[in-house]
């Protein structure tokens, strides 16, 4: 059963990697290839150089934030982790077909907290509600003019 797992969170982590890569290439290089400063080719080159930079210089302290900032890692399972990354690779990728703009980070985050609800783990909500609705708050009022 681990083999079955561990093959899940490999396929879940790939297709969300994948989901994250492809919602991400059109926010970031739409405006130079609509304004034609850049061809598909390059902009495909030069998103696959700067994603492998940063998953291998940076990843770390995301997946610190998610694997520790959210629950405790002993209360996160093999279960748990396939079916957060799945989920968070599913929602990434309907609303990337949807052409909805989303936060794959709190994605991620919030889909660690859902699976912890399911498992009935405790969630560390200091880091997770608290300052999510801080974040929005807190734009909402510098946005105001």
């Amino acid at each position: 059963m681990d083999t079955f797992f561990l093959v899940g969170m490999v396929v879940s982590g790939l297709f969300f990697g994948w989901t994250i890569g492809s919602h991400y290439t059109g926010a970031v290089m739409g405006t130079a290839f609509g304004a034609k400063l850049i061809t598909p080719r390059r902009a495909t080159i030069l998103i696959a150089i700067c994603v492998l930079l940063g998953s291998t210089l940076e990843s770390h302290n995301v997946v610190k934030t998610v694997g520790t900032g959210v629950i405790a890692g002993k209360d996160m399972t093999m279960f748990g982790a396939m079916i957060m990354m799945l989920t968070a690779a599913l929602v990434t990728a309907a609303n990337t077909w949807l052409k909805l703009p989303v936060s794959t980070s709190q994605l991620a985050i919030f889909s660690v907290v859902g699976a912890a609800l399911a498992m009935k783990a405790p969630v560390f909500w200091s880091t997770t509600i608290v300052a999510f609705i801080l974040c929005y708050a807190l734009s909402a009022l510098l946005g105001v003019k």
